[in-house]
Protein backbone atom coordinates (compact mmCIF):
# COMPACT_ATOMS: atom_id res chain seq x y z
CA UNK A 1 0.00 0.00 0.00
CA UNK A 2 0.91 3.68 -0.19
CA UNK A 3 2.76 3.94 3.13
CA UNK A 4 5.08 1.03 2.41
CA UNK A 5 8.61 1.36 1.11
CA UNK A 6 9.28 -0.49 -2.14
CA UNK A 7 12.64 -2.14 -1.56
CA UNK A 8 11.92 -5.63 -2.87
CA UNK A 9 14.14 -5.86 -5.95
CA UNK A 10 13.08 -9.47 -6.41
CA UNK A 11 9.44 -8.41 -6.33
CA UNK A 12 10.09 -5.75 -8.99
CA UNK A 13 11.73 -8.35 -11.24
CA UNK A 14 8.79 -10.69 -10.73
CA UNK A 15 6.35 -7.88 -11.46
CA UNK A 16 8.15 -6.96 -14.68
CA UNK A 17 8.04 -10.59 -15.76
CA UNK A 18 4.28 -10.57 -15.16
CA UNK A 19 3.94 -7.42 -17.26
CA UNK A 20 5.99 -8.92 -20.05
CA UNK A 21 3.83 -12.05 -19.97
CA UNK A 22 0.67 -9.95 -20.21
CA UNK A 23 2.06 -8.09 -23.21
CA UNK A 24 2.64 -11.39 -25.00
CA UNK A 25 -0.92 -12.62 -24.44
CA UNK A 26 -2.62 -10.54 -27.09
CA UNK A 27 -4.54 -13.56 -28.36
CA UNK A 28 -6.53 -14.03 -25.14
CA UNK A 29 -7.96 -10.61 -24.28
CA UNK A 30 -10.04 -7.79 -25.68
CA UNK A 31 -12.84 -7.72 -28.23
CA UNK A 32 -10.38 -8.58 -30.98
CA UNK A 33 -9.55 -11.92 -29.34
CA UNK A 34 -13.25 -12.57 -28.72
CA UNK A 35 -14.09 -11.88 -32.39
CA UNK A 36 -11.24 -14.09 -33.62
CA UNK A 37 -12.36 -16.94 -31.37
CA UNK A 38 -15.98 -16.43 -32.43
CA UNK A 39 -15.44 -16.42 -36.20
CA UNK A 40 -12.19 -18.29 -36.91
CA UNK A 41 -13.54 -21.66 -35.83
CA UNK A 42 -12.04 -24.31 -33.55
CA UNK A 43 -10.42 -26.12 -36.50
CA UNK A 44 -7.96 -23.21 -36.95
CA UNK A 45 -6.44 -23.35 -33.47
CA UNK A 46 -3.25 -24.95 -34.80
CA UNK A 47 -2.57 -21.85 -36.93
CA UNK A 48 -0.82 -18.67 -35.82
CA UNK A 49 -2.87 -15.90 -34.28
CA UNK A 50 -2.23 -13.62 -37.27
CA UNK A 51 -3.53 -16.29 -39.64
CA UNK A 52 -6.61 -16.85 -37.48
CA UNK A 53 -7.38 -13.11 -37.54
CA UNK A 54 -7.50 -13.11 -41.34
CA UNK A 55 -9.65 -16.25 -41.42
CA UNK A 56 -12.03 -14.81 -38.82
CA UNK A 57 -12.44 -11.64 -40.87
CA UNK A 58 -13.17 -13.60 -44.04
CA UNK A 59 -15.75 -15.77 -42.27
CA UNK A 60 -17.40 -12.68 -40.80
CA UNK A 61 -17.51 -10.98 -44.21
CA UNK A 62 -19.22 -14.01 -45.75
CA UNK A 63 -21.81 -14.09 -42.96
CA UNK A 64 -22.49 -10.39 -43.44
CA UNK A 65 -23.17 -10.86 -47.14
CA UNK A 66 -25.60 -13.66 -46.37
CA UNK A 67 -27.30 -11.45 -43.77
CA UNK A 68 -28.72 -9.22 -46.52
CA UNK A 69 -31.23 -11.99 -47.23
CA UNK A 70 -32.27 -12.29 -43.58
CA UNK A 71 -35.24 -10.79 -41.73
CA UNK A 72 -33.40 -7.62 -40.71
CA UNK A 73 -31.12 -7.35 -43.70
CA UNK A 74 -27.99 -5.26 -43.35
CA UNK A 75 -28.32 -2.95 -40.36
CA UNK A 76 -24.83 -2.67 -38.84
CA UNK A 77 -23.76 1.00 -38.99
CA UNK A 78 -20.00 0.67 -39.37
CA UNK A 79 -17.57 0.98 -42.27
CA UNK A 80 -15.57 -1.99 -43.52
CA UNK A 81 -12.42 -0.25 -42.25
CA UNK A 82 -13.86 0.03 -38.75
CA UNK A 83 -15.05 -3.58 -38.72
CA UNK A 84 -11.62 -4.81 -39.81
CA UNK A 85 -10.16 -2.97 -36.84
CA UNK A 86 -12.51 -4.90 -34.57
CA UNK A 87 -10.50 -7.93 -35.69
CA UNK A 88 -7.18 -6.19 -35.15
CA UNK A 89 -6.55 -5.75 -38.88
CA UNK A 90 -4.92 -2.42 -39.84
CA UNK A 91 -5.49 -0.99 -36.39
CA UNK A 92 -7.65 -1.49 -33.34
CA UNK A 93 -11.18 -0.45 -32.41
CA UNK A 94 -13.98 -1.46 -30.08
CA UNK A 95 -17.55 -1.65 -31.36
CA UNK A 96 -20.08 0.56 -29.63
CA UNK A 97 -22.75 -1.11 -27.53
CA UNK A 98 -25.53 -0.21 -29.99
CA UNK A 99 -23.45 -1.76 -32.79
CA UNK A 100 -23.42 -5.07 -30.93
CA UNK A 101 -27.22 -5.07 -30.99
CA UNK A 102 -27.21 -4.15 -34.68
CA UNK A 103 -24.80 -7.00 -35.32
CA UNK A 104 -27.02 -9.35 -33.33
CA UNK A 105 -30.03 -8.56 -35.52
CA UNK A 106 -27.99 -8.73 -38.70
CA UNK A 107 -26.54 -12.17 -37.88
CA UNK A 108 -29.72 -13.30 -36.09
CA UNK A 109 -27.88 -14.05 -32.86
CA UNK A 110 -29.70 -15.53 -29.90
CA UNK A 111 -30.22 -13.40 -26.75
CA UNK A 112 -27.67 -15.62 -24.97
CA UNK A 113 -25.04 -15.10 -27.65
CA UNK A 114 -25.71 -11.35 -27.65
CA UNK A 115 -25.12 -11.31 -23.89
CA UNK A 116 -21.77 -13.02 -24.47
CA UNK A 117 -20.77 -10.31 -26.97
CA UNK A 118 -21.60 -7.64 -24.39
CA UNK A 119 -20.14 -9.30 -21.29
CA UNK A 120 -17.17 -11.20 -22.68
CA UNK A 121 -16.42 -9.18 -25.80
CA UNK A 122 -16.95 -5.63 -24.54
CA UNK A 123 -16.49 -6.47 -20.83
CA UNK A 124 -19.69 -4.54 -20.12
CA UNK A 125 -22.90 -5.49 -18.29
CA UNK A 126 -25.30 -7.81 -20.07
CA UNK A 127 -28.64 -6.58 -21.41
CA UNK A 128 -29.88 -3.64 -19.33
CA UNK A 129 -33.48 -4.50 -18.48
CA UNK A 130 -34.04 -0.96 -17.17
CA UNK A 131 -33.28 0.53 -20.61
CA UNK A 132 -36.36 0.53 -22.87
CA UNK A 133 -34.22 0.26 -26.00
CA UNK A 134 -32.37 -2.82 -24.81
CA UNK A 135 -35.61 -4.31 -23.46
CA UNK A 136 -37.06 -4.06 -26.97
CA UNK A 137 -33.86 -5.30 -28.62
CA UNK A 138 -33.99 -8.40 -26.44
CA UNK A 139 -37.66 -8.94 -27.27
CA UNK A 140 -36.93 -8.59 -30.99
CA UNK A 141 -34.02 -11.04 -30.95
CA UNK A 142 -36.00 -13.61 -29.01
CA UNK A 143 -39.10 -13.38 -31.17
CA UNK A 144 -37.34 -13.00 -34.55
CA UNK A 145 -38.72 -9.52 -35.14
CA UNK A 146 -36.79 -7.36 -37.58
CA UNK A 147 -34.46 -4.63 -36.41
CA UNK A 148 -36.43 -2.06 -38.41
CA UNK A 149 -39.69 -3.01 -36.65
CA UNK A 150 -37.98 -2.75 -33.25
CA UNK A 151 -36.66 0.69 -34.16
CA UNK A 152 -40.23 1.73 -34.96
CA UNK A 153 -41.40 0.44 -31.58
CA UNK A 154 -38.63 2.42 -29.86
CA UNK A 155 -39.74 5.59 -31.66
CA UNK A 156 -43.39 4.92 -30.76
CA UNK A 157 -42.47 4.33 -27.12
CA UNK A 158 -40.58 7.63 -26.99
CA UNK A 159 -43.55 9.40 -28.55
CA UNK A 160 -45.86 8.03 -25.86
CA UNK A 161 -43.65 9.27 -23.02
CA UNK A 162 -44.97 12.32 -21.22
CA UNK A 163 -42.76 15.41 -21.35
CA UNK A 164 -42.81 15.56 -17.54
CA UNK A 165 -42.43 11.81 -17.05
CA UNK A 166 -40.99 10.98 -13.62
CA UNK A 167 -38.75 7.90 -13.50
CA UNK A 168 -38.41 5.67 -10.46
CA UNK A 169 -34.87 6.18 -9.15
CA UNK A 170 -34.73 2.92 -7.21
CA UNK A 171 -33.48 -0.56 -8.02
CA UNK A 172 -35.99 -2.42 -10.22
CA UNK A 173 -33.66 -4.42 -12.46
CA UNK A 174 -34.46 -7.85 -10.99
CA UNK A 175 -38.18 -7.09 -11.00
CA UNK A 176 -38.02 -5.96 -14.62
CA UNK A 177 -36.13 -9.10 -15.56
CA UNK A 178 -38.78 -11.25 -13.88
CA UNK A 179 -41.53 -9.33 -15.65
CA UNK A 180 -39.78 -9.74 -18.97
CA UNK A 181 -39.58 -13.50 -18.48
CA UNK A 182 -43.34 -13.57 -17.90
CA UNK A 183 -44.41 -11.45 -20.88
CA UNK A 184 -41.71 -12.01 -23.51
CA UNK A 185 -43.95 -14.34 -25.55
CA UNK A 186 -46.83 -11.86 -25.79
CA UNK A 187 -47.70 -10.45 -29.23
CA UNK A 188 -45.93 -7.14 -29.99
CA UNK A 189 -49.03 -4.99 -29.35
CA UNK A 190 -49.64 -6.48 -25.89
CA UNK A 191 -45.94 -6.41 -25.01
CA UNK A 192 -45.74 -2.78 -26.07
CA UNK A 193 -48.87 -1.88 -24.07
CA UNK A 194 -47.29 -3.33 -20.90
CA UNK A 195 -44.19 -1.19 -21.47
CA UNK A 196 -46.24 1.97 -21.89
CA UNK A 197 -48.13 1.24 -18.67
CA UNK A 198 -44.83 0.84 -16.79
CA UNK A 199 -42.71 3.51 -18.43
CA UNK A 200 -41.62 4.98 -15.07
CA UNK A 201 -39.42 1.94 -14.37
CA UNK A 202 -37.27 2.35 -17.51
CA UNK A 203 -34.80 4.85 -16.05
CA UNK A 204 -32.06 3.65 -18.42
CA UNK A 205 -29.15 2.88 -16.08
CA UNK A 206 -28.23 0.33 -13.42
CA UNK A 207 -29.00 1.63 -9.95
CA UNK A 208 -27.26 -1.45 -8.55
CA UNK A 209 -23.98 -0.70 -10.33
CA UNK A 210 -24.18 2.96 -9.32
CA UNK A 211 -24.88 1.90 -5.73
CA UNK A 212 -21.72 -0.22 -5.63
CA UNK A 213 -19.71 2.52 -7.33
CA UNK A 214 -20.78 4.98 -4.63
CA UNK A 215 -20.05 2.48 -1.83
CA UNK A 216 -16.52 1.80 -3.03
CA UNK A 217 -15.98 5.45 -3.93
CA UNK A 218 -16.71 6.40 -0.33
CA UNK A 219 -14.49 3.59 0.98
CA UNK A 220 -11.63 4.71 -1.24
CA UNK A 221 -11.98 8.34 -0.17
CA UNK A 222 -11.97 7.29 3.48
CA UNK A 223 -8.76 5.30 2.98
CA UNK A 224 -7.09 8.00 0.87
CA UNK A 225 -7.90 10.68 3.42
CA UNK A 226 -6.55 8.46 6.18
CA UNK A 227 -3.28 8.18 4.27
CA UNK A 228 -3.18 11.92 3.59
CA UNK A 229 -3.73 12.62 7.30
CA UNK A 230 -0.74 10.42 8.14
CA UNK A 231 1.33 12.30 5.59
CA UNK A 232 0.16 15.66 6.94
CA UNK A 233 0.91 14.65 10.51
CA UNK A 234 4.44 13.66 9.53
CA UNK A 235 4.99 17.00 7.74
CA UNK A 236 3.64 19.08 10.61
CA UNK A 237 5.77 17.22 13.14
CA UNK A 238 8.81 18.83 11.53
CA UNK A 239 7.39 22.29 12.42
CA UNK A 240 6.17 24.05 15.57
CA UNK A 241 2.54 23.58 14.48
CA UNK A 242 1.48 21.81 17.68
CA UNK A 243 2.82 24.55 19.92
CA UNK A 244 1.33 27.29 17.73
CA UNK A 245 -2.07 25.55 17.64
CA UNK A 246 -2.32 25.29 21.42
CA UNK A 247 -1.39 28.98 21.80
CA UNK A 248 -3.89 30.06 19.14
CA UNK A 249 -6.74 28.04 20.68
CA UNK A 250 -5.98 29.54 24.11
CA UNK A 251 -6.03 33.05 22.61
CA UNK A 252 -9.23 32.35 20.67
CA UNK A 253 -10.94 31.14 23.84
CA UNK A 254 -10.00 34.31 25.75
CA UNK A 255 -11.26 36.46 22.87
CA UNK A 256 -14.50 34.42 22.56
CA UNK A 257 -13.71 33.52 18.96
CA UNK A 258 -16.10 30.78 17.83
CA UNK A 259 -14.29 28.22 15.71
CA UNK A 260 -16.17 25.17 17.02
CA UNK A 261 -19.22 25.71 14.80
CA UNK A 262 -17.35 24.07 11.92
CA UNK A 263 -17.22 20.31 11.59
CA UNK A 264 -13.99 18.61 12.63
CA UNK A 265 -12.51 18.41 9.14
CA UNK A 266 -13.27 22.05 8.35
CA UNK A 267 -11.79 23.07 11.71
CA UNK A 268 -8.56 21.15 11.13
CA UNK A 269 -8.20 22.54 7.61
CA UNK A 270 -8.77 26.08 8.89
CA UNK A 271 -6.11 25.56 11.59
CA UNK A 272 -3.53 24.49 9.02
CA UNK A 273 -4.38 27.44 6.77
CA UNK A 274 -3.98 29.87 9.66
CA UNK A 275 -0.68 28.29 10.64
CA UNK A 276 0.76 28.47 7.11
CA UNK A 277 -0.27 32.13 6.88
CA UNK A 278 1.45 32.77 10.23
CA UNK A 279 4.57 30.68 9.46
CA UNK A 280 5.12 32.27 6.03
CA UNK A 281 5.42 35.75 7.63
CA UNK A 282 8.05 34.94 10.25
CA UNK A 283 11.73 35.71 9.89
CA UNK A 284 12.45 31.99 10.08
CA UNK A 285 9.59 31.29 7.67
CA UNK A 286 9.01 27.91 6.04
CA UNK A 287 9.93 27.62 2.38
CA UNK A 288 7.13 28.45 -0.09
CA UNK A 289 7.39 24.94 -1.57
CA UNK A 290 6.97 23.27 1.82
CA UNK A 291 4.02 25.53 2.63
CA UNK A 292 2.33 24.55 -0.64
CA UNK A 293 2.92 20.87 0.06
CA UNK A 294 1.39 21.18 3.53
CA UNK A 295 -1.64 23.06 2.23
CA UNK A 296 -2.22 20.65 -0.66
CA UNK A 297 -1.98 17.66 1.66
CA UNK A 298 -4.34 19.32 4.15
CA UNK A 299 -6.89 19.96 1.40
CA UNK A 300 -6.77 16.29 0.39
CA UNK A 301 -6.99 15.12 4.00
CA UNK A 302 -9.75 17.44 5.20
CA UNK A 303 -11.26 19.18 2.19
CA UNK A 304 -14.28 17.97 0.22
CA UNK A 305 -13.65 19.72 -3.08
CA UNK A 306 -11.00 17.25 -4.31
CA UNK A 307 -13.21 14.15 -4.44
CA UNK A 308 -13.10 13.64 -8.20
CA UNK A 309 -9.37 14.28 -8.42
CA UNK A 310 -8.65 11.75 -5.67
CA UNK A 311 -10.73 9.08 -7.39
CA UNK A 312 -9.31 9.64 -10.87
CA UNK A 313 -5.78 9.32 -9.45
CA UNK A 314 -6.46 5.60 -8.92
CA UNK A 315 -6.90 4.95 -12.62
CA UNK A 316 -4.02 4.55 -15.08
CA UNK A 317 -2.85 7.51 -17.15
CA UNK A 318 -3.40 6.92 -20.85
CA UNK A 319 -0.19 6.26 -22.76
CA UNK A 320 -0.87 6.17 -26.48
CA UNK A 321 2.23 4.22 -27.40
CA UNK A 322 1.00 1.25 -25.31
CA UNK A 323 -2.53 1.18 -26.70
CA UNK A 324 -1.85 -1.95 -28.75
CA UNK A 325 -1.19 -3.86 -25.52
CA UNK A 326 -3.59 -2.20 -23.12
CA UNK A 327 -6.45 -1.02 -25.31
CA UNK A 328 -8.96 -2.90 -23.14
CA UNK A 329 -8.12 -0.82 -20.06
CA UNK A 330 -10.44 2.12 -19.42
CA UNK A 331 -8.96 5.42 -18.30
CA UNK A 332 -11.20 7.49 -16.06
CA UNK A 333 -10.69 11.23 -16.06
CA UNK A 334 -11.76 13.69 -13.38
CA UNK A 335 -14.62 14.82 -15.63
CA UNK A 336 -15.79 11.26 -16.27
CA UNK A 337 -15.95 10.55 -12.53
CA UNK A 338 -18.30 13.51 -12.25
CA UNK A 339 -20.39 12.26 -15.19
CA UNK A 340 -20.71 8.82 -13.59
CA UNK A 341 -21.92 10.26 -10.30
CA UNK A 342 -24.60 12.24 -12.17
CA UNK A 343 -25.66 9.47 -14.56
CA UNK A 344 -29.30 9.59 -13.39
CA UNK A 345 -29.82 13.22 -14.46
CA UNK A 346 -27.79 12.77 -17.66
CA UNK A 347 -29.77 9.69 -18.72
CA UNK A 348 -33.07 11.41 -18.01
CA UNK A 349 -31.96 14.40 -20.09
CA UNK A 350 -31.07 12.08 -22.98
CA UNK A 351 -34.49 10.38 -22.86
CA UNK A 352 -36.30 13.71 -22.75
CA UNK A 353 -34.53 14.83 -25.92
CA UNK A 354 -35.61 11.60 -27.63
CA UNK A 355 -39.17 12.14 -26.38
CA UNK A 356 -39.13 15.73 -27.63
CA UNK A 357 -37.89 14.63 -31.07
CA UNK A 358 -40.54 11.90 -31.33
CA UNK A 359 -43.44 14.22 -30.42
CA UNK A 360 -42.42 17.41 -32.20
CA UNK A 361 -45.20 18.42 -34.60
CA UNK A 362 -42.75 20.28 -36.82
CA UNK A 363 -39.50 18.37 -36.33
CA UNK A 364 -36.36 20.45 -36.27
CA UNK A 365 -33.63 19.64 -38.77
CA UNK A 366 -32.07 16.19 -38.59
CA UNK A 367 -28.61 17.67 -38.09
CA UNK A 368 -29.74 19.80 -35.16
CA UNK A 369 -31.58 17.00 -33.34
CA UNK A 370 -28.72 14.66 -34.08
CA UNK A 371 -26.30 17.09 -32.46
CA UNK A 372 -28.50 17.42 -29.35
CA UNK A 373 -28.81 13.64 -29.02
CA UNK A 374 -25.10 13.11 -29.52
CA UNK A 375 -24.22 15.66 -26.85
CA UNK A 376 -26.70 14.17 -24.39
CA UNK A 377 -25.52 10.61 -25.08
CA UNK A 378 -21.89 11.64 -24.64
CA UNK A 379 -22.56 12.55 -21.03
CA UNK A 380 -24.14 9.18 -20.23
CA UNK A 381 -21.40 6.74 -19.25
CA UNK A 382 -22.32 3.09 -18.82
CA UNK A 383 -20.83 1.82 -15.58
CA UNK A 384 -18.79 -1.28 -16.39
CA UNK A 385 -16.10 -3.51 -14.91
CA UNK A 386 -13.30 -1.07 -15.69
CA UNK A 387 -14.94 1.61 -13.52
CA UNK A 388 -15.65 -0.64 -10.54
CA UNK A 389 -12.60 -2.90 -10.41
CA UNK A 390 -9.86 -0.31 -9.68
CA UNK A 391 -11.93 0.93 -6.72
CA UNK A 392 -12.60 -2.59 -5.44
CA UNK A 393 -8.93 -3.47 -5.95
CA UNK A 394 -7.75 -0.51 -3.87
CA UNK A 395 -10.24 -1.21 -1.05
CA UNK A 396 -9.40 -4.93 -1.03
CA UNK A 397 -5.69 -4.21 -0.71
CA UNK A 398 -6.25 -1.73 2.12
CA UNK A 399 -8.62 -4.00 4.03
CA UNK A 400 -6.35 -7.00 3.58
CA UNK A 401 -3.41 -4.98 4.92
CA UNK A 402 -5.46 -3.93 7.95
CA UNK A 403 -6.59 -7.52 8.47
CA UNK A 404 -3.13 -9.10 8.57
CA UNK A 405 -1.80 -6.26 10.70
CA UNK A 406 -4.60 -6.76 13.22
CA UNK A 407 -4.06 -10.53 13.23
CA UNK A 408 -0.26 -10.10 13.34
CA UNK A 409 0.20 -12.21 10.21
CA UNK A 410 2.58 -11.88 7.26
CA UNK A 411 1.46 -11.02 3.76
CA UNK A 412 0.46 -14.07 1.70
CA UNK A 413 0.09 -13.65 -2.06
CA UNK A 414 -2.60 -16.33 -2.54
CA UNK A 415 -4.65 -15.07 0.41
CA UNK A 416 -4.48 -11.50 -0.87
CA UNK A 417 -5.61 -12.56 -4.35
CA UNK A 418 -8.49 -14.58 -2.91
CA UNK A 419 -9.52 -11.64 -0.73
CA UNK A 420 -9.68 -9.38 -3.81
CA UNK A 421 -11.38 -11.86 -6.16
CA UNK A 422 -14.06 -12.80 -3.62
CA UNK A 423 -14.87 -9.14 -3.02
CA UNK A 424 -14.86 -8.31 -6.75
CA UNK A 425 -16.89 -11.32 -7.89
CA UNK A 426 -19.64 -10.57 -5.40
CA UNK A 427 -20.06 -7.08 -6.85
CA UNK A 428 -19.69 -8.11 -10.50
CA UNK A 429 -22.31 -10.86 -10.12
CA UNK A 430 -24.79 -8.44 -8.53
CA UNK A 431 -24.22 -6.01 -11.44
CA UNK A 432 -24.67 -8.60 -14.18
CA UNK A 433 -21.01 -8.52 -15.24
CA UNK A 434 -18.43 -11.22 -15.87
CA UNK A 435 -16.36 -12.33 -12.87
CA UNK A 436 -12.59 -12.05 -12.53
CA UNK A 437 -10.83 -13.89 -15.33
CA UNK A 438 -7.31 -13.88 -16.75
CA UNK A 439 -8.89 -13.64 -20.20
CA UNK A 440 -9.55 -9.96 -19.44
CA UNK A 441 -6.44 -7.80 -19.62
CA UNK A 442 -7.58 -5.45 -16.86
CA UNK A 443 -7.96 -8.46 -14.58
CA UNK A 444 -4.47 -9.66 -15.54
CA UNK A 445 -3.02 -6.28 -14.58
CA UNK A 446 -4.94 -6.15 -11.30
CA UNK A 447 -3.89 -9.70 -10.38
CA UNK A 448 -0.27 -8.94 -11.28
CA UNK A 449 -0.33 -6.28 -8.55
CA UNK A 450 -0.19 -9.13 -6.01
CA UNK A 451 3.40 -10.34 -6.03
CA UNK A 452 5.20 -12.83 -3.81
CA UNK A 453 6.46 -10.34 -1.22
CA UNK A 454 4.17 -7.34 -1.52
CA UNK A 455 1.18 -5.69 -3.21
CA UNK A 456 1.25 -2.88 -5.77
CA UNK A 457 -1.43 -0.48 -6.92
CA UNK A 458 -2.54 -0.50 -10.55
CA UNK A 459 -1.12 3.01 -11.08
CA UNK A 460 2.29 1.70 -9.89
CA UNK A 461 2.15 -1.12 -12.41
CA UNK A 462 1.18 1.17 -15.28
CA UNK A 463 4.04 3.48 -14.34
CA UNK A 464 6.44 0.54 -14.57
CA UNK A 465 5.01 -0.26 -17.97
CA UNK A 466 5.92 3.28 -19.01
CA UNK A 467 9.48 2.83 -17.77
CA UNK A 468 10.28 -0.63 -19.05
CA UNK A 469 8.13 -1.28 -22.15
CA UNK A 470 9.78 1.02 -24.66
Amino acid sequence: MRDKKRNHSGDITELLQSIEEISQRKSVYGFEAFAVKEFAGSDTEHLSYQERKQIAWKHFSVLEKKAIKGKSGKCLEASAKTKRRWFGINGEALPKRFQIFQLAFELELSPEKTEAYLKEGLEQPGVQYNDYKEWLYLYGLQNKISYQRIQQMIYQFEAKMEAAQVFEQTTHTNWLKEQYMEINTLPPDEFFRWMCENVRFFKGYSKTALHYFEIYKNEVLKILRREEKKELQWMLQTTDYGEWKRAWQKSALSKHIDYCSMDEDQRELEMVRRYIKHASRRKDSLSPEFCRDILNTARLAYGHENTHYMLSSLYPVRKKKYRTVFSAVSFLSDKQVSELLHVASHKEAEMRISQEAATEEQPIGAAAIGKKKKEAARRVILLDRSHLLPLIHYVAQAKYSDKIKKEDRDYCQSDAITYFTDMANGVLLACGMEGISEEFILDCILLSCFQTEDMYQVADVMELIGQYMN
